[in-house]
């Protein structure tokens, strides 16, 4: 199926509000130039050793590495003999210390048919299990760590990050789960999709699993073409005045009742992330970010090496390519259909699709909504993401196209005036915060405000722009 075919969005309005879009004509990302703020992982010149810390790699440690080995190689000739998907957890339990149960891999097949369950363990699990297999000779530089308050970038091929996502669909990751690991990254085994230790929300685990074998379906298929690049950038200084004293006018947003913003073909495509990147994504959670990182998997990636984010910093991350429709949301979440991305790629081929992860704070009482505090706290976060420079001041002979954000908060208004970024925001089907926010910000551009007297106004007035929470 083709996604963009089932697109709600109504594109002309975005046209007609003169919003620029990201094309091969229009393009604001980096290039693929190995330098000390981009490693090219598939670049023998790229070198960062002198200033990174690195991933622990399954095959770093050679005991690991070759119980690993001969686990899988071992599934791999079993698999010929018996098509049992218990081998898939007795291969697994051999090298992973996690004390659990895979309970879910039981459920992902036996909710299957009979013929999606032969041909997952006749073909495409020992496929799989190759990626893995043949991951050191693929991958065969270290992966650096991107620390907080960081600006720096890695490329990779699809390829790598198929081997990658292998290693973590068997859970090859010595270091990744439970209390082994590091306090400042997100886990990175497929260990608790597998788990089943309740059944709160445990239909979205299995749900996700499915979006996730709809990808190695395609990956396995035929040899995965194109080039991933994630970025992560750290606000250099957190000046209020910037805003303060800004003449700046609030700009026109376009608002949208229908759609959705992994739909906004040409749009940097905002993820209401987690501090985490990637959030609950490995276990039961299932809302936006965990939704958007499942139908596209290669954004997991970047679970492997971005340090959770601070409050000045965002992550960037270019190609993902979609494998999988959906429908519902959270508990209600169902894998619906594999898809056929058709988006075009950059001169580097990297598909035109561009991830900005930005966590918002959660507000657990709303009186926090108008505390100065969060005021300034969700300004610097978004206007971080927004004004993130892609290319150096001197490389840019593009404008920056606009950005495919929801609900957060009007406070994204001031953020974008200051970045002089254009906003399609989303509501998801609620009419009513529609046509209120579309009102306040028509006044607000017929009054010609500027972010400065907007600010003010919130200061002065305790009116929260804060419109509810993103979660």
């Amino acid at each position: 199926m083709d996604w963009s075919s089932t697109s709600e969005i109504n594109f002309e309005i975005i046209n007609q509000a003169g919003f620029k879009c990201i094309s091969e004509e229009n393009d604001f990302f980096i290039d693929l130039t190995p330098s000390k703020d981009h490693t090219v992982l598939f670049d023998q010149a790229s070198d960062t050793e002198q200033i990174f810390n690195y991933v622990e790699l399954p095959w770093n440690s050679q005991k690991h590495w070759d119980n690993v080995k001969d686990n899988l190689k071992t599934l791999k000739n079993r698999l010929k003999i018996q098509k049992e998907y218990l081998l898939i957890e007795l291969a697994i339990s051999r090298y992973h210390r996690a004390k659990q149960n895979y309970k879910n891999i039981e459920k992902l097949f036996q909710g299957s048919s009979d013929e999606q369950s032969n041909y997952w363990l006749d073909k495409l699990i020992p496929k799989i299990a190759d990626l893995v297999l043949e991951s050191a000779e693929i991958i065969q530089k270290q992966i650096p760590i991107l620390k907080s308050n960081s600006n720096h970038s890695i490329s990779i091929t699809k390829k790598q990050s198929a081997c990658i996502l292998a290693n973590a669909f068997f859970c090859t990751f010595e270091n990744r789960f439970g209390k082994l690991n590091p306090p400042s990254m997100p886990f990175f085994n497929l260990n608790q999709m597998f788990d089943m230790s309740s059944e709160h929300r445990n239909s979205a685990k299995i749900e996700k699993l499915k979006c996730i074998m709809a990808y190695f379906e395609r990956v396995t298929d035929s040899e995965p073409a194109g080039v991933l690049t994630y970025s992560r950038f750290s606000l250099k200084n957190e000046d209020k005045s910037l805003f303060e004293n800004s003449s700046k006018k609030i700009r026109k947003t376009v608002f949208m009742k229908k759609g959705k913003i992994e739909d906004c073909t040409g749009a940097i495509q905002v993820d209401f992330a987690n501090k985490f990147i990637g959030g609950g994504v490995f276990n039961s959670g299932c809302v936006q970010e965990e939704i958007r990182f499942v139908i596209c998997p290669e954004l997991l990636v970047s679970l492997l090496f971005m340090e959770r984010m601070s409050e000045h910093e965002c992550i960037l991350i270019r190609g993902a390519e979609r494998f999988a429709d959906y429908t519902g949301y959270s508990d209600s979440f169902r894998f619906k259909d594999k898809v056929v991305d058709k988006t075009k790629k950059d001169k580097h081929e990297r598909i035109l699709c561009d991830v900005l992860a930005i966590d918002a704070h959660r507000f657990w009482k709303r009186s926090d909504q108008f505390s100065e505090k969060y005021f300034w706290r969700e300004i610097f976060k978004s206007y971080a993401g927004f004004s993130a420079n892609y290319k150096p001041i001197d490389e840019k002979e593009t404008v920056l196209p606009y950005i495919a954000t929801g609900n957060w908060d009007l406070i994204q208004l001031i953020s974008a005036s200051v970045a002089d970024r254009d906003l399609v925001y989303f509501t998801f089907g609620n009419e009513d915060l529609c046509n209120e926010l579309e009102y306040i910000n028509s006044l607000l551009v017929k009054k010609s405000m500027s972010v400065a007297d907007v600010v003010k106004f919130n200061k002065n007035t305790k009116i929260s722009l804060c419109i509810r929470d993103v979660h």
